[in-house]
């Protein structure tokens, strides 16, 4: 489950970075092409988002996702998004999210993916050490 940052309730309170077992995000200096922005987190790697759009919702694409996740040990989540794209949250190793990125643009086979887009993590989302789906 993605965990966002609220300021306290007190005006003198800044907002803190929001830490998860021992993980804290932090964002880098963003790109000029927000596919290029990513996060990181201290022990998991780097933090990615990946935007899957086509016939991807109600073909079991979030549990065939989920599986290919814990198969290259990463981190984060899947959800359905209301436009009828699929969002996905992962971090870990460089080349185990790049190997996820290519799997993702091939789904399950019920779906028929039509884009996968790297979009800016959403702002302080940080995996809770398991991959799950999101209902």
């Amino acid at each position: 489950m993605w965990r966002k940052e609220r300021p306290g309730n007190h005006p003198s309170k800044a907002p803190r970075p929001v830490e998860r077992m021992g993980i804290e995000a932090r964002a880098q200096t963003p790109a000029s092409n927000s596919a290029e922005v990513s996060e990181t987190t201290e022990s998991h790697g780097p933090l990615r988002a990946y935007r899957v759009t086509g016939r991807v919702q109600g073909v079991g694409f979030r549990a065939w996702t989920k599986a290919r996740a814990d198969e290259l040990g990463l981190f984060g989540s899947v959800r359905n998004c209301a436009d009828g794209s699929v969002l996905v949250l992962a971090t870990g190793p460089t080349q185990a999210l790049e190997r996820f990125a290519r799997l993702l643009a091939t789904g399950p086979p019920a779906a028929k993916v039509e884009k996968v887009e790297r979009v800016a993590p959403p702002p302080n989302a940080v995996p809770q050490g398991v991959f799950e789906v999101i209902h």
